[in-house]
């Protein structure tokens, strides 16, 4: 014990301030200065710096740092832009690793000819009673955009220490409470501000003072200030009240391409910006002012301006039959119009415009052919959706066929709105079958062999043998036999959906298709829930089976199907989990 008091004696002073290491590294470049002495600016120092937060783990530790150094840089004269402006413009981390394209890509960003960036390593705090130490450390570049290179590089640590060895009761307690004090946040902020205080005197800098520069214009204006989004080939208006005979140069941050202003009146400077492909941004404007003596920058960072020229991704039609028929767009894009395009003589027209996603037609005794067509906020890029065929019929009447020995057949477009119980039901191949939403229909004995399209209803059945296409959506099968039985090269497309049957619940042979999602497939078979066969094949996603099953989906199909999500499976079958 004696021994480690001894040593804190030698090691400790009270209220001491010092630094480990002083690391600072100035390029070669000509006529620089470490000592504060000015040198002449031949092009090689940048003109305009942004200071990008120091990265730290700690947040508090990179707002201290970098609010601490850039108080301090903020007196050599550069033109810096405010670190407020800088942390609007970037959400993202820059640290001492940040590869140069990336520093170059921010430096056209926001504008500036020079970066200071890096690390804060050091922001600790050790309290021993008696014995208190805070230390902030720092590892920082600056970078020249204009020739890719570090003109100036430093690491430091700054330390607080309080404390010591007292030998009377009172001076241990006052060492003690001087030690804690030293903890409190305020010596953070003054251990941060001696690591800078000097250390800034070392960076190079232009001989005549760039700081003097032009006053703030009076007066600026941009058309982003009334319009939310600009697209392709609009224009954005810019005008500018300052001092007479200036040159100013205005761009928006994110985009390289700049307006050279026209002083149309003195003082009264305009221009126009016309937005290209690929200028995409959410930025400020910002004007570069030169006179005769000075130069200066200003941004107008109250209002953004929104440039985007991508195209939207392509969106899908869903059609919901009620007793009006909606057309929804389905897309996450923000646009300005949603556009319904319908085929006549084999070419897209349009047909009907609005700025929602939702379409109302009437039930009448057509059929369209529609796409939708989603344009962006300028209108001039467009983007079509896969066509969807629109069954408008309102004809809910099913015939007699004597060929079937009367019973009952579809052979053209029919819908079932309301719960009827039929013995038969035979579609024929030129028939398409809908059975609307909230309705329960029992049919003993259903074949199709064209199209059965089933939507939020349900349907109770003994046998149910598609040869065509089927159809089902947020509805529910109910059968005594086999669920679905999927023949020859019929379709299936299931969603969302429960299929409760005594047998399989969905056969599949020959070269039938089945895409089920999200879909429960009840059966009292034992042995499976999905029989696959012949050369069918099937994707099944993220459905539910029967827990009473040897296993859920049996194949010997010469086709290899695919079940996503969890089941029992036998058979050449992809498993993804």
């Amino acid at each position: 014990m004696k021994y480690f008091i001894i040593l804190l004696v030698a090691l400790l002073g009270t209220g001491c301030v010092y630094s480990d290491k002083k690391n600072v590294i100035v390029s070669s470049l000509p006529d620089f200065s470490t000592d504060n002495k000015t040198v002449n600016y031949k092009g090689d120092i940048p003109n305009s710096v942004a200071i990008l937060p120091f990265y730290a783990k700690n947040k508090e530790a990179s707002l201290i740092v970098t609010n601490s150094f850039y108080s301090n840089f903020s007196k050599l004269p550069y033109n810096d832009v405010e670190l407020s402006t800088i942390r609007d413009i970037h959400k993202e981390d820059f640290n001492i690793t940040t590869p140069k394209s990336k520093l170059n890509k921010v430096c056209e960003e926001i504008g500036v000819d020079g970066l200071v960036y890096g690390d804060v390593q050091n922001f600790d705090k050790l309290y021993l009673g008696f014995y208190s130490e805070v230390s902030v450390g720092a590892k920082i570049n600056f970078y020249n955009c204009n020739n890719n290179t570090n003109i100036w590089s430093f690491e430091d640590t700054a330390k607080k220490r309080q404390g010591g060895i007292s030998t009377t009761p009172w001076g241990i307690v006052m060492t003690a409470i001087v030690s804690a004090y030293n903890l409190k946040k305020v010596q953070v902020y003054r251990a941060s501000e001696d690591l800078f205080r000097d250390i800034v005197k070392s960076i190079p800098h232009a001989k005549y003072n760039i700081k003097d520069t032009v006053d703030q214009p009076t007066f600026i204006y941009h058309s982003g200030m009334k319009k939310e989004q600009f697209g392709i080939g609009e224009t954005i208006d810019i005008k500018v009240a300052a001092a007479k005979n200036l040159k100013i140069i205005a761009r928006i941050t994110g985009i390289k391409d700049s307006v050279v202003l026209k002083e149309t009146t003195d003082g009264i400077y305009i221009g126009k910006y016309k937005v290209k492909p690929h200028n995409n941004t959410n930025g400020y404007l910002q004007l570069k002012i030169i006179s005769n003596t000075a130069s200066g920058q200003f941004y107008d960072y109250i209002s953004k301006i929104n440039i985007d020229t991508t195209a939207p991704k392509k969106a899908d039609i869903t059609v919901v039959y009620s007793d009006k028929i909606y057309i929804k767009v389905n897309s996450d894009e923000e646009i300005s119009l949603y556009q319904l395009e319908k085929l006549e003589n084999n070419k897209f027209i349009p047909f009907k415009s609005s700025n929602k996603n939702e379409f109302i037609l009437p039930v009448t005794n057509e059929t369209l052919t529609l796409r939708a067509l989603l344009k962006d906020k300028a209108n001039n890029i467009s983007v079509p959706s896969e066509a969807l065929k629109v069954f408008l019929y309102s004809d809910n009447k099913i015939a007699k066929s004597n060929i079937y020995a009367n019973d009952n057949v579809i052979s053209s477009i029919v819908r079932i709105n309301k719960n009827i119980t039929l013995d038969k039901l035979y579609i024929a191949k030129d028939g398409y079958l809908i059975l609307m939403p909230n309705t329960k229909v029992s049919i003993k004995i259903l074949k199709n062999d064209g199209v059965l399209n089933i939507i939020n209803s349900e349907l109770n059945t003994k046998s149910l043998i598609v040869n065509g296409d089927i159809k089902i959506s947020n509805s529910q099968i109910n059968s005594s036999g086999y669920g679905i039985d999927l023949k020859n090269s019929s379709d299936a497309t299931i969603n969302d959906s429960v299929i409760k049957s005594k047998y399989t619940a969905i056969k599949m042979i020959d070269a039938s298709r089945a895409d089920i999602k999200n879909t429960k497939l009840l059966s009292n078979d034992v042995f499976s829930d999905i029989m696959i066969s012949g050369n069918a094949k099937a994707k099944i996603q993220n459905c539910e089976f029967s827990t009473t099953n040897i296993a859920d989906v049996v194949s010997n199909s010469s086709n290899k199907s695919t079940l996503i999500g969890n089941g029992i499976v036998q058979g050449p079958i992809d498993v993804k989990k």
